[in-house]
């Protein structure tokens, strides 16, 4: 919802930055106890909705909320990394409930829950934030996830982006607004009906994200998505993605093309060097255990691809800056505002998403300090004065 109270439409055409938040569902994404111990638990409801105001406020256009049904490894959850964490979609209500313009983007696997399932939770979510929902496409890649739902192992990969774009075509019928009776008979999702209201908020249904690096995943966010999130390895790799997405949209028919939301640490302080140092701290800290590093090789070996491995984990962390690289985005606001700014107009990105390691009180606001820069640059604006959240 804008301040002007009405709904929010994801049909408007801009070349603006969109900034997002890789939300904390967990104590803590990076698997290193330090950080763990430095923020707030995660299943604490006043810290989880005082980080939705103060991220709001700051200027974040969205935040992304991750989830998962396996948990990474006994080590992991020791420390609470990955687990306990925060249901993307039941989570999402209790966030929606203190701001009034930001998104919030659940993850819902098609290969474990059904189609009218995803359709209604979607459409709520959607109603209830008066069109400030999306939705993150995920096949799964863990293997021990499907056995929690009695399956012997992982599907095939083709498989899992073969249910989720039959989801993805039953739930867009499902929302269409004058909610029709649908027909749909596919390999994977069979449904015969119509469903009751309310039906979502957004004109054409919310807007959606798929994280995936293979083929099949490029086709489907091309296809049918506003984002794909990528581990965007370097400024080469960015144009590759957005040449993709590109063909995608006109093999689809579809009058724009989806933005690459690249995914980028960032690290804020108000002395530069301050910054740089405690950054080195968070590299130190990172433990590199077979247990915790089992993360990043799990990610590396699933559907997402290689890509992931290079941009993931300890190593990620550890690597030196490199030319024509994204690298992480460490100093004030203000110094990595110049940086985004940069990406912006010299290499053409149009999306970041936001991964930090702390999320206690005050490390928001001074994100302010770098959306204030960005609107001065003009390659970024609040909410309120766009004519499209997404």
């Amino acid at each position: 919802m804008n301040s002007g109270g009405t709904l929010v439409d994801r049909s408007g055409s801009d070349d603006l930055l969109r900034v997002g938040l890789f939300w904390p569902t967990s104590r803590t994404v990076f698997p290193t106890a330090y950080v763990c111990e430095q923020n707030p638990e995660a299943l604490d409801l006043a810290a989880q909705q005082r980080l939705a105001v103060e991220t709001e406020a700051a200027g974040f256009d969205f935040g992304v909320l991750a989830d998962a049904y396996g948990t990474v490894s006994e080590e992991s959850s020791r420390i609470g990394h990955h687990d306990p964490s925060i249901h993307a979609v039941v989570w999402a209500m209790a966030l929606f409930s203190v701001t009034s313009r930001m998104g919030l983007i659940s993850t819902m696997h098609p290969t474990f829950i059904d189609a009218i399932d995803l359709a209604q939770f979607g459409a709520q979510l959607d109603y209830v934030s008066n069109g400030r929902w999306g939705w993150n496409v995920t096949t799964g890649y863990r293997p021990d996830e499907p056995r929690l739902f009695g399956a012997d192992g992982l599907a095939d990969h083709d498989e899992r982006y073969g249910i989720a774009e039959e989801a993805v075509v039953a739930v867009r019928k499902l929302w269409a607004q004058d909610r029709p009776q649908v027909e749909q008979r596919g390999t994977w999702v069979s449904l015969s009906g119509r469903l009751p209201g309310p039906g979502p908020a957004t004109p054409g249904g919310p807007a959606m994200v798929n994280a995936g690096a293979s083929d099949q995943g490029l086709r489907l966010a091309g296809r049918y998505c506003d984002y794909l999130f990528a581990p965007v390895v370097d400024h080469a790799h960015l144009e590759r993605l957005n040449q993709r997405m590109r063909e995608e949209a006109e093999n689809a028919g579809r009058d724009r093309s989806a933005k690459v939301l690249a995914g980028v640490r960032c690290l804020l302080r108000d002395d530069a060097q301050e910054a740089r140092d405690e950054w080195e701290v968070v590299k130190a800290s990172m433990d590199a255990s077979k247990e915790l590093n089992v993360f990043a090789k799990t990610i590396a070996q699933g559907s997402k691809g290689a890509a992931y491995a290079t941009n993931s984990g300890r190593g990620a962390l550890q690597a030196e800056r490199k030319e024509g690289a994204l690298n992480p985005l460490v100093g004030t606001p203000e110094t990595v505002a110049e940086e985004l700014i940069e990406l912006y107009h010299d290499h053409g990105y149009r999306g970041i998403l936001v991964n930090t390691p702390y999320w206690t009180a005050g490390e928001m606001p001074r994100y302010g300090r770098m959306f204030a820069r960005l609107q001065e640059a003009g390659v970024w604006q609040p909410i309120a004065q766009r004519s499209s959240l997404w």
